[in-house]
């Protein structure tokens, strides 16, 4: 199933990993929760790219909801501008569940949330890999050896992933975003 900014590899399934492209249009300097001891890291006007996963839990549709809740921000902010699209991605593949919006306020948990709560940070493209392998640490360690991409903290957004890292920034042309995910599948397949 291809959209123009939500693209799904793969077969649908409650479950997987997913690469967010994310566009940030103002250098930042964000405090990732406790990472770094709280001091914050700062991000240049560019392009980051985030690998997370969501594997699932019986047939509960954990890969929605997880990228539902990134493209969510906190209080009365408004969500990223790819949201609408994204419900209606995951409806057709049948991973609504009918529980895709959070049922509270979102709260800062994961650091990618910190990134993500920016108004100057946007989801512009989100690549859905459903799958019950837990391939995202071969996925990271291939993504940080491409030329194209930056480690801006050494494990920033892999807190539960130890020695990778999730967040990179990302100097490459527009075909590099689906080639590198062609390639990455490769290395897993």
């Amino acid at each position: 199933m291809n959209d123009s900014a939500i693209i799904t590899i793969g077969t649908a399934a409650p479950g997987g990993v997913y690469l967010l492209r994310i566009r940030v249009m103002a250098d930042l300097q964000v405090r990732f929760g406790c990472f770094n001891n709280g001091s914050p890291v700062s991000l240049t006007t560019g392009e980051y790219c985030y690998l997370g996963s969501a594997l699932a839990r019986g047939q509960t549709p954990r890969l929605g909801q997880r990228v539902v809740r990134h493209a969510t921000r906190t209080g009365a902010q408004p969500p990223h501008a790819i949201r609408p699209a994204l419900l209606a991605h995951l409806e057709i593949l049948g991973l609504e569940g009918g529980r895709l919006l959070p049922r509270q306020a979102k709260k800062t948990f994961w650091h990618i949330d910190y990134l993500l709560d920016c108004l100057e940070a946007e989801i512009v493209n989100i690549y859905l890999i459903p799958t019950s392998d837990a391939i995202e640490s071969a996925l990271a360690g291939f993504l940080e050896a491409q030329p194209e991409t930056e480690v801006i903290a050494k494990g920033l957004g892999a807190s539960d992933a130890a020695g990778y890292t999730h967040l990179l920034r990302v100097n490459a042309a527009e075909d590099w975003w689906m080639e590198s995910i062609k390639r990455l599948l490769k290395q897993v397949a």
